[in-house]
C-alpha cells in the first residue's frame, strides 16, 4: 500500500445548541471590552478546527485529561487545508483540493485510520509517472535527464542518481554557506546547475464525530471566529463577535497566515516570537474538471496513455501534476485533476483566479491542450482552490531559526504558561498531515503527560541521504 484515500462522510458536523445566554459587562486592559458578550463554559480553548485541532480535542477527552474542551473554527467547514470536492455528475468520485494522501510511513495517521475505522483505498502514488519537460515526454527519468537537462549528463554529475546529487548538495562545506543565498533554489542552482530548478475529509469527519461524542464543543463560522486573545490574571480571554471564552489552557491550532488576523496581547506575543516569524508559508493551487467523457482514454499511443490515478507531471504552463480519476457518471462523465502546483506557479494561478472564472477556465484548457499535445473537449464544470495562506511551509531565507527550534518552541512557547502551538507549520514534517499529528502529540506530552505513540519497530530512518528514496519526498 503506497498511499491511502479515505472516502467522504455524508454527515455534517453542526454545533450543539448553547444554553440560554447570560449577558455580562466587564472591562479589561489594552482597551479590550466584553460589553454584551455571551460567555462560554470551557477549560481548554483550541483555536482552529483543522486536523491538528480536532485531533488535540479528541485526544484530551479520550485520555480523560480534560472534560470541557472547545474548538473554534473561523470557516463554516472543518478541516483547514483538508478539503475535498464532489462533482454532482460523478457523485462517487472525490477530488482532493487540499491534502491528498497518507503514506505508509505516516504511522500516526494510519493509527487514526485503524482506530476510527475509516474506509480507504490504495493508491500507487509513486509509480513511474509520465513526465513532460522542455517539450520531451517520457516515463524514463534517465531519458528526461539526457534530453532535457544536458548539463547534468556531464562532469561530476554524469553518473549520479538524484539521491547522490542531493548528498553532494548538502555536503557540510556547502551547507555552511547557505546563508549567502536568498532561497534554497538559488543555493541549489549554484552548486548543481542553473538548469530548471474521500479524500482526506474522512479523517476530519471521523475525528470530529469522535470528539463530539466524547463531549467536545465544536463551533464553526464567522460568529465563532476568534478575533482576539488577551490574558487577565490567570486566565486567557478569547473574543468572537458574539462570545467570550475564559480558559486556563490555550491551544493555537491555526497556521501562521490564519493566526495573523487575531489581535490581543497574547496573540501578538506569539507572533513576535522569532520562531513564529521564521516560518515561510508556501502557497499552492489545485484544480479539477468534469468532462462529458474520459477523453484521455481515447489516446491510442501506449506511451501517451494515462490510467486512473496515474500522475502526469509537466511544469510547462504551470500545471504541475495532472491525474485522471476512475469513477464514471451515469452518462460516462469523468473527472480529471487538472493541476497541482505550488510556489511561483501557484501564485500565478492565484492571480488569475481574481479574474472572471471563464478566463481561468480558458487558461487551464489551453495549458491542458499543450500538455496532452492534442485538442480536448470543453469541461462540463470546473473547481479551483488556491491556498494563499500556505499549503505547506518552509523557513524564511536568511532565518537563523531551524525547524527543530520551531518544534521545541511550539511545545510550550512561554515557560510556565499553558499555551501550546500545534500544526504542520510548526513541525519539520511539513506539507504532510502526519506533521500536524506529530506536533499535537508533542503538546499532549508536554502539557498533559500523554505518551507519544512509538513507530512500528520495522520502521527505521535512513542513515544518510543516499539511503533515502527521494521519490517519496515531495
Amino acid at each position: 500500500m503506497k498511499g491511502i484515500i479515505g472516502r467522504p462522510s455524508i454527515n455534517v458536523v453542526t454545533c450543539a445548541k448553547e444554553s440560554q445566554p447570560v449577558r455580562i459587562t466587564a472591562r479589561f486592559p489594552d482597551g479590550f471590552s466584553s460589553l454584551g458578550a455571551t460567555p462560554m463554559d470551557c477549560d481548554v480553548a483550541i483555536v482552529g478546527g483543522g486536523l491538528a485541532g480536532l485531533y488535540m480535542a479528541e485526544s484530551l477527552l479520550r485520555h480523560k485529561k480534560e472534560t470541557k474542551v472547545c474548538v473554534f473554527e473561523r470557516d463554516v467547514r472543518l478541516g483547514g487545508r483538508i478539503f475535498d470536492y464532489v462533482f454532482p455528475q460523478v457523485s462517487d468520485e472525490v477530488v482532493g483540493l487540499g491534502a491528498w494522501r497518507v503514506d505508509m510511513a505516516h504511522y500516526n495517521m494510519r493509527n487514526i485510520l485503524k482506530r476510527l475505522n475509516i474506509p480507504h483505498k490504495d493508491w500507487n502514488f509513486y509509480s513511474n509517472s509520465r513526465t513532460e519537460t522542455r517539450g520531451y515526454f517520457s516515463r524514463d527519468e534517465h531519458e528526461i535527464k539526457r534530453k532535457s537537462f544536458p548539463a547534468l549528463t556531464q562532469g561530476k554529475f554524469k553518473d549520479m542518481t538524484c539521491s547522490q546529487m542531493l548528498d553532494y548538495l548538502l555536503k557540510k562545506e556547502h551547507v555552511d554557506k547557505i546563508y549567502n543565498f536568498a532561497t534554497f533554489e538559488t543555493f541549489q542552482q549554484h552548486y548543481l546547475t542553473p538548469e530548471g530548478s474521500r479524500g482526506m475529509s474522512a479523517f476530519i469527519a471521523a475525528l470530529a464525530k469522535s470528539a463530539r461524542r466524547l463531549g467536545a464543543k465544536i463551533f464553526t463560522g464567522n460568529d465563532h471566529r476568534i478575533l482576539s486573545i488577551h490574558k487577565q490574571t490567570n486566565q486567557f480571554v478569547l473574543k468572537t463577535s458574539k462570545y467570550e471564552v475564559r480558559v486556563g489552557k490555550l491551544v493555537v491550532a491555526a497556521p501562521p497566515g490564519a493566526f495573523g488576523s487575531v489581535s490581543g496581547s497574547v496573540a501578538e506575543r506569539i507572533r513576535r516570537a522569532p520562531e513564529f516569524q521564521s516560518i515561510l508559508p508556501r502557497p499552492a493551487f489545485k484544480g479539477a474538471a468534469v468532462y462529458p467523457r474520459a477523453w484521455w482514454e481515447e489516446i491510442t499511443n501506449v506511451e501517451d496513455k494515462l490510467y486512473p490515478m496515474e500522475r502526469f507531471l509537466s511544469n510547462s504552463d504551470c500545471l504541475g501534476w495532472t491525474l485522471p480519476h476512475g469513477g464514471r457518471g451515469r452518462n460516462g462523465e469523468a473527472v480529471l485533476h487538472v493541476a497541482y502546483k505550488d510556489g511561483v506557479c501557484g501564485e500565478k494561478w492565484g492571480e488569475i483566479l481574481k479574474l472572471p472564472k471563464d478566463v481561468m477556465d480558458q487558461e487551464i484548457h489551453r495549458a491542458l491542450e499543450y500538455k496532452f499535445n492534442r485538442k480536448i473537449p470543453k469541461p462540463l464544470s470546473t473547481v479551483y482552490q488556491y491556498w494563499n495562506e500556505g499549503a505547506w511551509y518552509l523557513q524564511k531565507p536568511g532565518s537563523r531559526v531551524s525547524m527543530k527550534q520551531v518544534t521545541q518552541w511550539a511545545k510550550r512557547p512561554f515557560a510556565g504558561e499553558d499555551i501550546y502551538v500545534i500544526g504542520s507549520a510548526y513541525h519539520p514534517y511539513r506539507g504532510y498531515s502526519e506533521g500536524a499529528i506529530m506536533s499535537a502529540n508533542n503538546a499532549l506530552k508536554d502539557g498533559w503527560k500523554i505518551p507519544i505513540p512509538s513507530p512500528p519497530q520495522q520502521m527505521q530512518g535512513p542513515k544518510s541521504f543516499t539511503d533515502i528514496n527521494w521519490k517519496n519526498i515531495r
